[in-house]
């Protein structure tokens, strides 16, 4: 299944796709059951989807959004930060686990159904708008 998502990359419309059929068949094949694809990348997240075999044939799909708290060497803004804090407690609402790493940035991470990956693209693409208009 090809899922075309039509995002807004430098104010320009364009047309990104999610091959769930090719992640499938990329974890299918991977040692370690899983794939992933980066789908949108801007300086203040990054989308990306994949898949992965949780048991024998069954295969879950998950959209996933990396947020840096705030980029290396740079002095702290609090206003910024608590932004970014309201931002990760609407996707943990919406039913994202949440994990820290090591470079300073949340992973938020769902499961989808497999039909749902552009409605929860759209979705998680809109909450980031808004918290980056404000």
């Amino acid at each position: 299944m090809i899922i075309t998502i039509t995002g807004d990359v430098a104010m320009k419309e364009a047309n990104l796709k999610i091959d769930t059929s090719k992640l499938r068949e990329k974890a299918n094949k991977d040692e370690l059951k899983e794939a992933y694809e980066p789908v949108d990348r801007k300086d203040q997240y990054r989308i990306g989807a994949g898949a992965r075999m949780e048991k024998p044939e069954q295969m879950t799909f998950f959209l996933e959004i990396v947020i840096p708290l705030f980029s290396r060497d740079c002095d702290l803004r609090l206003e910024e930060l608590r932004s970014k804090i309201n931002l990760l407690e609407k996707f943990e609402k919406s039913g994202y686990s949440l994990r820290c790493e090591k470079d300073n940035s949340i992973i938020c991470e769902k499961n989808i159904a497999e039909n749902e990956v552009e409605k929860e693209y759209r979705r998680s693409e809109e909450l980031l708008k808004d918290s980056m208009a404000n």
